[in-house]
């Protein structure tokens, strides 16, 4: 994905806002994308926090190795803003408070774990159609297809190496085809007579 080096860095803090220019006088449609990816934990549940605009909590409980699905990999998110008659619209619900001086105040509260953070932030003119959302789509189906061919390979490989191990045990343990031949009571004789064969021929 373009422009990857953007989900290796972060603004993070126990609480902090942006704001970015939006004027509540003229009606107008954005997409606000917020982009996040998970550069420091490990697992999901670690870091999880809200983003607040107004009165509203647009986005609850954020978790960026959840959205994202590992660790420095694109979680965006895209969020419609409506400015009509001087009201703010949210994903089409009324939000009070969200634009302060022709500024559109974004909120990252501390939440369940850890402090907020966000890796990027474009407010895009028109609809969720002006912006990369559909390729951004088709990047997380990628993804998901390759993360599901990484497990299906794990697992194989885990049986391969589970029947190996169960074939090892098998053959260290005296019960192996081999340790079976070398308790027969003639073996001394068979290794002989093929040693002298292949010798001499």
């Amino acid at each position: 994905m373009s422009n990857s080096h953007i989900y290796h860095s972060e603004r993070w803090g126990e609480n902090f806002s942006y704001r970015v220019p939006l004027s509540d006088k003229v009606d107008s449609t954005h997409t606000l994308v917020l982009k996040f990816s998970e550069c420091y934990f490990w697992e999901p549940g670690m870091k999880v926090f809200d983003v607040v605009i107004g009165d509203s909590k647009v986005i609850k409980n954020m978790d960026p190795f959840m959205a994202a699905g590992n660790k420095l990999l694109p979680g965006d998110e895209f969020i419609d803003l409506q400015v009509r008659d001087r009201k703010l619209y949210v994903n089409g619900s009324l939000v009070k408070g969200g634009i302060k001086n022709n500024k559109l105040v974004i909120n990252f509260a501390k939440g369940q774990a850890d402090n907020p953070k966000v890796n990027g932030i474009l407010l895009v003119s028109g609809g969720v159609e002006n912006t990369h959302k559909k390729t951004y789509d088709a990047y997380r189906d990628a993804m998901y297809e390759a993360q599901v061919q990484k497990e299906e390979t794990r697992a194989k490989a885990e049986e391969f190496f589970a029947e190996d191990a169960y074939d090892y045990e098998e053959r260290i343990d005296g019960r192996g085809p081999f340790n079976q031949f070398l308790q027969r009571d003639n073996v001394f004789e068979c290794c002989t007579v093929v040693f002298v064969a292949i010798f001499i021929y």
